[in-house]
């Protein structure tokens, strides 16, 4: 459960929060950058933009087709690790409520993805119009969209795509073996995800995955007892 963290804005109705962790992490972007100048801050702040307006339409896809599914209100926080939908209702739903909710995050930024691929690809007459800054940001916007879509995907629990496994799952089993068969297919996903950040040097990548294992770790002693 993320802190409470501070109040941004109402968005739909869904109250955004930015915790402590997320708070280093933009003041660690701009500290990085403040050696480029004005020019350096500029092109950090939209990065920023960039990605955490992303991570938020991901979360308002789930909290969105969650209420619609009766699921109540959620509170919204966006981290270093990216975002999550905190909800306050009723969350007890049939396994297709939870599919639909779960795979609604990863829906939006495929969306995304395709939208600004089409702004890149058949660009309208504005865009030439907009600093060479904005026009590289719907390129930025365009990768980040794709990375979070595949990454979320993933069956890694807690991600997306481990939580739809483990909803899928539950048509067939239940209990411990449950969550056993569903860690095995997430400490697998790991490794080979692992293998490829480490070959390529994605540091950041590394470090997220290495929280990720140590929850699925603690999991997977806590169904071993």
């Amino acid at each position: 459960m993320p802190t409470r963290g501070i109040y941004l804005f109402d968005v739909a109705r869904f109250p955004v929060y930015l915790d402590t962790s997320g708070l280093i992490f933009i003041g660690l972007i701009l500290l990085l950058q403040m050696g480029g100048g004005m020019v350096g801050i500029l092109g950090a702040f939209l990065w920023i933009v960039a990605i955490y307006g992303s991570i938020l339409a991901h979360e308002l896809g789930h909290a969105v087709v969650g209420r619609r599914l009766g699921y109540g209100t959620a509170d919204i926080y966006l981290s270093f690790f990216g975002g999550v939908a905190v909800w306050s209702g009723r969350t007890s739903r049939s396994r297709r409520d939870q599919l639909l909710v779960t795979l609604a995050g990863p829906a939006v930024n495929v969306v995304l993805c395709i939208l600004f691929y089409l702004l890149m690809r058949f660009p309208p007459p504005f865009i030439s119009l907009l600093a060479p800054s904005l026009q590289g940001l719907i390129g930025d916007l365009y990768w980040i969209n794709l990375m979070l879509a595949a990454f979320n995907i993933l069956p890694i629990f807690p991600l997306d795509g481990g939580q739809a496994l483990r909803t899928a799952l539950a048509y067939r089993m239940r209990g411990s073996r449950l969550v056993r068969i569903s860690l095995q297919v997430s400490f697998a996903t790991l490794g080979l995800v692992m293998l490829y950040a480490v070959s390529s040097s994605r540091i950041f990548l590394v470090f997220i995955l290495a929280q990720i294992a140590f929850q699925n770790w603690q999991e997977w002693q806590q169904v071993r007892r």
